[in-house]
């Protein structure tokens, strides 16, 4: 049954008709023929030449730091898979490397020889168990009459092994002169490269001979050829040489005279040619000048040189690699729903560009969300398909209407529906009842109240607290790129630029904290009012109402701003004086110093960002609520909603004011470590300490005041 699944097989398959003509002269089991100049391009260019090994250097650590993720097909949509062999394989393919440095050879070995090679070393069931980078000049490809490529072999020490076609990944560059084998881009550069180097020799060898060649040294009487070698070789030893450089020539006997045939200034300048052929170089590997030191770099035009060299060279290798690799490796585990993606994210030099488009994105009105979802790379979302207004970015239909009922897109797939969720006024609350029609039913029932709301709200929060955090690392971004220009100009004294740099941003930080303040009460406020609408059987929001909160939202986004943003750029200036303090202590470089401080920047844009961002929108969030029930002018007491943090991370004082209940003009007593209190109008209230409000996750409910409800 094998032989004849084989054969049928066989036949159907549909192989080039020009496979045999390109393999009819190479005997069976010979390998195809090809220049054989790959140690030549590794020894001569790569190990010998600097402006060849700098691109090189460049492309492949660039290529080899992005990291991949693994992902499959289900139902026509892409999932990532987490746990998996081919998983582990990657994260190290071998018991020598770890993926970055696998990656790393590769790469190096495709950019110098056009050529990389993989092989697969696998079990006895065929299933790969490490990965191995290969030699490109130890290997040759066995061409096959029907398959073309019928497998590779791999010499070395004058031994050589065969590998089916299979077992070897052959990553190669285009070619237009071979059927099997890549172009090498160090080929294609070897006369600029010949001249690069012979220009360089030729300037050693000026500096050892003083600075000049060699002059005529005349002598009035014939001379034995013995003694002209005798004299040749002890004018090189007294007077050739950077040692012996500017030693006067002294002529014995009066018989003998030296003319010096010295070249001109002119003549002796060989850095525009060595410019030219460093250029040439470059230009072959297309990598910017900027990142090889053939043009003045500065911070900023080395982060568009290198946006350039992953626009223009990386990812384009990138595609072609995942292309050929989920061809080669992810059926050899059989499955053919499986594939390596590389996750593009995590390419800093391009979070720029994203943040842009992403910000275009946001600003359409003629995009549903959905839309914007796809162009981003995430999936679409359940009643995504609508369009947002700039004014509030709301659904349309909710923007018309901001009372009407709570729009499904602001509700998450996983928030409890209004039945599951435990609320205040669910025994029929209504502003002409009776004060026994209303009942809460103890602590226990307003303890699962406040769990159900912090749920809620935090759900919510998240779309805000990932506006805002993308914004903040702009801001930290922007402010970065001022500090690395300061220290390019200024060194190890810019500590006063870079102060300055900070303090001319304090406008853009203001920028975002009020917007975002502003649409984070609006939708949190509007969300309150919907909620106390639907909880009393359609009572109706007076229009006054409507006005009152808008007016306090524009008072209360501005109140405590400067503070936060004093604090902020506060913390900031310290850490980087710190960090230049120390690192000039030490003796340590500014470009040290530099590196240092991109790399206290990318921690600003993760845990730092994400905590500025929590605690704006927390802040916000709660007060939009308040202001929205203020407005109400109706008799109501606030209710402190704890988190549900604990462990490591929780607050004693907050967990203690777990169901505390004011009146809405009141003050809470808040404690934020089980010991000193504060009085705080809301959870995150900005005047409040460090201590009591940032990270904090509380939330407000509501609930009659029977005592002071007269009606």
């Amino acid at each position: 049954m094998d032989i004849f699944k084989t054969l049928g097989s066989l036949i159907g398959r549909k192989n080039s008709q020009t496979t045999r003509l390109i393999s009819k002269f190479i005997n069976n089991g010979s390998t195809a023929p090809k220049e054989g100049r790959e140690f030549d391009f590794a020894k001569e260019g790569y190990n010998e030449t600097v402006m060849v090994f700098a691109c090189v250097r460049e492309i492949a650590v660039a290529f080899s730091g992005i990291k991949w993720c693994l992902f499959r097909m289900v139902g026509g949509e892409k999932q990532e898979v987490t746990d998996h062999p081919l998983i582990d394989l990657w994260r190290r393919p071998n018991p020598h490397q770890g993926s970055t440095s696998f990656l790393l050879s590769v790469a190096s070995h495709y950019c110098i020889a056009g050529n990389s090679y993989i092989e697969a070393a696998t079990d006895s069931l065929s299933v790969p168990q490490y990965l191995y980078s290969l030699r490109p000049d130890r290997m040759s490809v066995i061409p096959d009459i029907v398959d073309r490529i019928g497998g590779y072999r791999y010499k070395a020490n004058g031994e050589a092994k065969d590998f089916v076609d299979g077992e070897i990944l052959h990553f190669k560059d285009f070619s237009p002169t071979s059927d099997w084998y890549g172009l090498s881009a160090i080929g294609v550069a070897a006369l600029s490269i010949d001249s690069f180097k012979g220009q360089q020799q030729w300037n050693k060898s000026l500096l050892d001979h003083g600075g000049q060649p060699s002059g005529i040294l005349t002598i009035e009487d014939d001379l034995h050829p013995t003694a002209v070698d005798n004299l040749r070789e002890d004018f090189k030893r007294k007077h050739q040489g950077s040692g012996n450089a500017y030693e006067p020539f002294i002529a014995e006997g009066g018989k003998m005279k030296w003319e010096s045939i010295g070249l001109n200034a002119t003549e002796l300048d060989f850095i525009e040619s060595q410019k030219l052929s460093s250029s040439q170089i470059a230009q072959v590997f297309n990598v910017p000048g900027e990142l090889v030191g053939l043009l003045p770099a500065t911070y900023s035009n080395r982060r568009e040189a290198r946006k350039a060299l992953y626009t223009e060279v990386v990812l384009p290798m990138l595609d072609r690699f995942r292309d050929d690799f989920n061809n080669w490796l992810p059926p050899m585990f059989g499955t053919d729903d499986l594939f390596f993606e590389p996750d593009l994210d995590d390419i800093e030099a391009m979070q720029e560009d994203r943040e842009a488009l992403w910000k275009r994105l946001d600003a359409s009105e003629d995009l549903t969300l959905n839309e914007r979802r796809v162009s981003k790379g995430y999936d679409e979302t359940d009643d995504g398909d609508v369009i947002f207004v700039s004014s509030s970015k709301l659904p349309l239909s909710d923007a018309l209407d901001p009372f009407g009922s709570l729009p499904e897109t602001e509700k998450p797939d996983d928030e409890p529906s209004d039945d599951d969720v435990p609320d205040p006024f669910d025994k029929g609350f209504e502003l002409g009842g009776e004060e026994g029609d209303y009942d809460f039913g103890g602590e226990a029932k307003q303890a699962r109240v406040n769990r159900a709301e912090v749920l809620a709200v935090g759900r919510m929060r998240k779309k805000f607290d990932r506006r805002m955090a993308k914004q903040v690392r702009s801001l930290f971004k922007k402010e970065l790129s001022g500090i690395m220009d300061a220290l390019d100009r200024f060194g190890g004294q810019a500590q006063a630029n870079i102060d300055q740099v900070i303090d001319d941003l304090k406008n853009d930080w203001e920028d975002a904290i009020i917007t975002n303040r502003k649409l984070v009460m609006d939708a949190f406020g509007k969300r309150q009012l919907r909620k106390f609408k639907k909880e009393n059987n359609g009572f109706e929001v007076k229009a006054t109402a409507e006005d009152i909160f808008q007016a306090e939202i524009r008072l209360a986004s501005r109140l405590h701003v400067a503070d936060q943003i004093a604090g902020i750029s506060s913390t900031t200036k310290k850490r980087i004086r710190k960090l230049i303090g120390d690192g000039l202590a030490v003796g340590k470089s500014v470009e040290e110093i530099t590196v240092e401080l991109q790399s206290l920047y990318k921690g600003f844009s993760v845990g730092r960002a994400n905590t500025i961002a929590l605690t704006e929108t927390v802040t916000a969030q709660n007060r939009g609520s308040l202001e929205a029930m203020n407005s109400l002018k109706i008799p109501l007491l606030k209710v402190w909603a704890w988190s549900g943090i604990t462990g490591e991370h929780e607050r004693k004082g907050h967990h203690d004011a777990d169901g505390q209940s004011v009146q809405q003009e009141e003050m809470f007593r808040v404690s934020p470590d089980g010991g000193s209190f504060e009085s705080l109008l809301h959870p995150g209230d900005p005047s409040a300490s460090a201590g009591n409000r940032i990270n904090c996750h509380c939330a407000l409910t509501y609930r009659r005041d029977v005592e002071n409800d007269d009606r």
